[in-house]
């Protein structure tokens, strides 16, 4: 059952306007179970009241908007379509009415909430612009409660007109709460005190206890909201009865107030009497106190006495033992050895037991202090032990609310945190090590959620190159159903993907280094080696031969080589450049500089062609360029997608950019608009060198621990 109530508090002075529409002011609801509510505060001017008139009327018609539309369409798709229309109709409204939208002052957020039976949920989508604030109230997997600001940045460059551009999506179990209210409110209540109303309390409640609140706040402010919950659906929803909007004054406040001011000053009067008695009551009780210490003088003074003589005999060791000390310090004590024995044979028994009683108490005394010490050193651990445990729990619920909204930025950001604390997390006892398993496999597979990754647990292998030649295998090609491989020492290898035969291929050997990248151009393989030296496999003849490349400088760095329109373009990391080189009968020309203005390209180690240039850097940062210019790209690594990224590979009739993560086990697969679409991982990719994508196929390649494996590719299904 879904609960929904507003709240809106407003001075007569305040600078703000506001709007709240949930379902009971639309007089028309033919569908009970689809909800949609807004919340609308701008500043206050004439224009914008004509705005927010507008926009309240074109939100209510979202029912008949959707009566029209036809049922095979998504709730979600819907409600899309409606946001898109609105933006338009909002553009000839502005223009017809010569207004302008003050995005960076204007606060308006739309959204829809309807109940899911299949997944005995509610879905939630909505859109916002400006600083209406989203909280989620939810309860852990520990059955404690947590509350989430569910927030998504928006382009503040984007189209003005078109306020509501990005859509939020979600889903929110039974008992959660939602709160949409203006960022103001939170300047006034704390995220903790949210909470505390909203866990147990419904909508009406939750509304209600935020205004009172709000109420007592003696500002010139406009506050508003809407409060949501979620409790256990019996297949229908029910909105509770309207709260009256309620627009409540200062000035009346502070009539109430006057009226009860004589209350006031009589209950002032009447608390100035009683301290008068008080005080008198404990002068006399003094007095008697007085009179009763005089009667037992004598007894004390006989109890003090007593006491003297205990705290004597038992501080006469302890000032014995210093003695001792005193006599170690100044070197008499080895004199005093020497006259130990007779010393000892001198004294009575009873200070021979005295004495052994100092040594005895001493020993007891320094094996407490220690034992105190180190429960206290314990006790500090234990504390900070506990208090990383519980930074780690609050982490994991910020994380599991962030993936219940699909803000996948947020999200790693969030699991670098859980990083850096797991980190911190001894592991000195049998049970921190297995709480520390545990801890890691629950992040593991949170981690694999927020960033797409797709865990393969037994990819198929094909070839084992350790079986032919104790050399490691390091690059590989694909051409027809053979796969091409070369080994540290130069041997090439073939495998037919048909019989999944490998068979060493008869060439010339060559004292070349060892090969970086392999290419393949219209005839032939050329590879890149170490020490910018290049060789060329004729597929018609398997000769391999070294080739010549020139270059405009004396001195180069190659880190990539790539083949596009039958020329070879090279990544120079020295000179920060790219080259492009015509062929030159079995060799290549010298190159032309393809890269305009300043680019560092110091940390680059691989680069893909498709018209454009996507250069991939060691941390994982890629550029794009387009003829020698650097272009907006929106991929970041700042969270850490790829840990170790070594090759990337594209072409003119892919969608996407595959990247081999070496440090990750894994291939990342982003669009050319830089998202993150997929990541395949798996444990067995122990030292991934290198790897072939066939979209045709829908198969990938992959080359780790000198074994062939393939893996099938899923995103293109989608």
């Amino acid at each position: 059952m879904l609960k929904i109530e507003k709240f809106l508090i407003a001075h007569p002075d305040a600078k703000d306007i506001c709007d709240v529409i949930i379902p009971k002011d639309i007089i028309i609801d033919p569908d009970p179970k689809i909800k949609i509510f807004a919340v609308l505060k701008c500043e206050k001017t004439q224009k914008n009241r004509e705005t927010l008139d507008f926009l309240t009327q074109e939100i209510k018609k979202y029912y008949d908007y959707r009566k029209e539309r036809t049922t095979r369409l998504k709730e979600e798709n819907i409600f899309e379509n409606f946001l898109y229309n609105f933006n338009i109709e909002l553009q000839q409204f502005l223009r017809k009415n010569r207004l302008l939208l003050n995005t960076k002052k204007t606060n308006f957020l739309i959204g829809i909430i309807y109940f899911d039976k299949i997944n005995e949920k509610y879905n939630l989508y909505f859109a916002q612009i400006g600083n209406i604030a989203p909280l989620l109230i939810y309860k852990t997997k520990d059955n404690e409660y947590n509350i989430a600001r569910i927030q998504e940045a928006v382009d503040e460059n984007s189209d003005s007109a078109k306020i509501f551009s990005n859509m939020i999506s979600g889903q929110t179990k039974e008992n959660n709460s939602i709160i949409f209210c203006a960022e103001n409110t939170l300047d006034y209540i704390s995220l903790d005190k949210i909470m505390n109303i909203a866990k147990n309390s419904n909508a009406n409640n939750i509304a209600l206890e935020i205004k009172n609140l709000l109420m007592e706040i003696d500002e010139k402010e406009i506050f508003c909201g809407i409060a949501i919950k979620t409790e256990k659906n019996n297949e229908t929803f029910s909105i509770i009865p309207e709260t009256n909007r309620i627009e409540e004054k200062i000035s009346e406040e502070k009539e109430e107030k006057e009226e009860e001011s004589p209350k006031i000053i009589k209950e002032e009067t009447a608390s100035k009497e009683t301290p008068r008695e008080e005080k008198y009551e404990v002068r006399e009780a003094k007095n008697d106190f007085t009179v009763l210490s005089e009667a037992k003088k004598e007894e004390i003074i006989n109890k003090k006495q007593t006491f003297s003589k205990i705290f004597s005999i038992i501080t006469l060791p302890i000032v014995k033992l210093f003695s001792v000390i005193k006599f170690v310090a100044t070197g008499k004590i080895f004199i005093k050895l020497f006259k130990l024995p007779k010393y000892l044979k001198s004294l009575s028994t009873f200070r021979k037991l005295l004495l052994i009683a100092a040594i005895i108490f001493a020993v007891l005394f320094a094996q407490n202090t220690i034992n105190i010490k180190q429960k206290n050193v314990t006790k500090e651990k234990e504390q900070e032990y506990q208090e990383l445990l519980s930074q780690i729990e609050s982490k994991k619920n910020d994380l599991e609310a962030s993936l219940m909204f699909n803000s996948q930025s947020k999200s790693t950001a969030i699991l670098l945190t859980l990083e850096n604390l797991i980190k911190q997390l001894p592991q000195e006892s049998e049970k921190e090590k297995e709480k520390l398993s545990k801890i890691e496999q629950e992040i593991k597979k949170m981690e694999f959620e927020a960033k797409l990754i797709f865990e393969i647990t037994d990819p198929e292998k094909i070839a084992d190159y350790s079986k032919l030649n104790k050399k490691l295998t390091t690059k590989i090609i694909k051409e027809g159903n053979i796969i091409y491989s070369i080994t540290e020492d130069n041997d090439i290898f073939q495998l037919n993907l048909q019989n999944k035969s490998v068979e060493k291929i008869d060439c010339q050997q060559l004292s070349l280094p060892i090969a970086k990248s392999i290419i393949k151009t219209d005839e032939n393989f050329i590879i890149l080696h170490q020490k910018n030296s290049f060789s060329k496999l004729q597929k018609r003849d398997n000769k391999f031969h070294p080739i010549d490349v020139k270059f405009l400088q004396s001195a180069v760095d190659i880190s990539s080589v790539e083949a596009y329109n039958n020329k070879l373009y090279t990544l120079d990391i020295l000179n920060n450049q790219i080259q492009k080189h015509t062929p030159v009968g079995d060799n290549f020309s010298t190159g032309k500089e393809w890269l305009k203005g300043s680019i560092d390209l110091n940390n680059a180690v691989s680069m893909a062609i498709d018209g454009s240039i996507f250069v991939l850097n060691s941390d994982g940062d890629i550029f794009k360029l387009f003829k020698g210019e650097k272009q907006n790209f929106a991929f970041s690594n700042a969270n850490k997608i790829l840990t170790d990224p070594k090759k990337i590979w594209t072409d003119s009739s892919s969608l996407y950019l595959y990247i081999l993560d070496a440090g990750g086990k894994k291939i990342t697969v982003i669009d050319k608009d830089g998202k993150l679409i997929i990541q395949y991982y798996s444990d067995k990719f122990n030292n991934l060198n290198d790897f072939i994508i066939d979209e045709k196929e829908k198969k990938i390649y992959a080359l780790a621990d000198n074994k062939m494996f393939i893996i099938k590719i899923t995103h293109l299904n989608n």
